[in-house]
């Protein structure tokens, strides 16, 4: 291959697509995404080079191309992502800018997965070639990711099924399970028209930027040419600003820096900003990403900024930064969802006063169910007042109350921002969105 030189110059003017990696652990997405930056030339030959003998020194030379976004040291250790992994990953085309969120497929750190499914407007979901179709855990796991992505609002997905090499380029065995793939997709009511699906090898570098010609009966896109194709996420400038949060750390000589997303609104330095659900304010004093300074920040940008006048420990993942003088957001002791409960812990059905962990946003925060206001009856489709307990596939309406403060914010406020929407997990198991 060629390896294809980096721009290095930031563009303000245009638009941007967050994309974020899911799949379950082992399934080669920190594997495919640090290949495609090294080929496309984000990664230096000396560091590249660097990279590979460290991961010769710990026995584990097909983890390098990995260790390019994994660089925390258990993570290497433990040959898995842990946290979120963002890397400046600035590819431009045709006026779009992409940014890649690579998450753990653990359901150990399913806090830190749906973090940054919250952070992205597009999603690339890896299904590994050597699973057993016949595994119910494999599809289950499936199924808990396309829910989360449903619940995020995330519509356009792109299937890599990877490791391609472990199954000799198999075409039959491709067709086989992106035809389980494909159902699944669709039981969740994706449409085909948003889904790609494209036959990879992350280790190797089939179909990344180039055809392979391992595999002579694929002719469609490559998985970069998957990316290009995404469509730009709905236009979210003309409402309230809201940035998720999903880092904060003190910068020596500068002060407090947040991290995080846009996903409504514009921000733009001096503005005076309102942080929820704490309701701290300061001044933005500055906004960068990968180490560029930016004019503004527009929805989809994955920033940081720097709000020198808030203390370090007044700001966590999970709060809302939003315009202090034009309807900031704020905390609430409670709201009402209309939810779809998949599936129900156990055996037992739901009563009120059930406590599952809400995600909203950033935000991971325990929830009561208050009171379990009405089902809709399956037959009928009319609602039935104060049912008591749902059981799995119920859709409902709940009044729920935070143990601790958070921001949530009715959907009709901004429909593509994920602080209207909210997932219900428990034991990191998703039951409800």
């Amino acid at each position: 291959f060629v390896r294809k030189p980096h721009l290095k110059k930031m563009s303000v003017t245009q638009n941007n697509i967050s994309v974020v990696t899911i799949g379950e652990c082992s399934s080669g997405k920190s594997t495919a995404m640090g290949r495609l930056m090294y080929e496309l030339g984000l990664v230096s030959e000396e560091k590249m080079k660097q990279i590979e003998m460290e991961a010769k020194a710990m026995g584990c030379v097909n983890s390098k191309f990995a260790w390019i976004l994994n660089k925390d040291k258990q993570e290497r250790e433990l040959n898995k992502t842990i946290d979120i992994n963002i890397p400046p990953f600035e590819l431009h085309d045709e006026g779009k800018k992409f940014d890649l969120i690579d998450t753990p497929g653990s359901n150990n750190y399913m806090k830190n997965m749906m973090t940054g499914i919250a952070l992205a407007s597009a999603a690339i979901l890896f299904w590994r070639m050597d699973y057993d179709e016949y595994l119910s855990d494999d599809v289950m796991c499936l199924d808990d990711h396309l829910t989360l992505l449903n619940a995020k609002g995330i519509s356009q997905v792109i299937v890599a099924f990877t490791q391609m090499d472990h199954v000799n380029y198999s075409y039959e065995q491709y067709q086989c399970f992106r035809s389980l793939v494909l159902a699944r997709l669709k039981r969740f009511r994706f449409k085909e028209r948003n889904i790609q699906c494209i036959p990879i090898s992350g280790l190797y570098g089939d179909n990344l930027t180039e055809r392979s010609a391992n595999m002579p009966w694929y002719r469609s896109v490559t998985l970069l040419d998957a990316m290009k194709g995404l469509h730009l996420p709905d236009e979210t400038k003309g409402y309230p600003l809201r940035v998720v949060v999903k880092d904060v750390y003190d910068k020596g000589g500068f002060g407090t820096v947040a991290v995080g997303s846009v996903v409504s609104g514009i921000m733009k330095p001096g503005m005076v900003v309102k942080f929820a659900p704490t309701g701290v304010e300061g001044e933005v004093k500055s906004i960068k990403k990968f180490g560029y300074e930016l004019p503004f920040a527009k929805p989809t940008e994955l920033i940081e900024f720097n709000v020198p006048d808030v203390s370090v420990s007044d700001i966590h993942r999970g709060h809302v930064a939003s315009d202090a003088h034009f309807s900031p957001a704020f905390a609430v002791e409670s709201f009402v969802a209309k939810v779809m409960i998949a599936k129900t812990p156990g055996v037992k059905p739901i009563f009120n006063g059930y406590t599952p962990v809400i995600d909203c946003g950033t935000a991971h925060v325990a929830c009561k169910f208050k009171h379990i206001l009405n089902t809709i009856d399956r037959h009928t489709g009319r609602p039935r007042a104060d049912p008591g307990f749902v059981r799995g596939g119920d859709i409902c309406t709940v009044k729920m109350e935070p143990i601790k403060p958070m921001c949530v914010e009715p959907y009709e406020i901004c429909p593509m921002s994920s602080l209207g929407r909210i997932t219900i997990r428990d034991n990191n198991q998703v039951i409800g969105f």
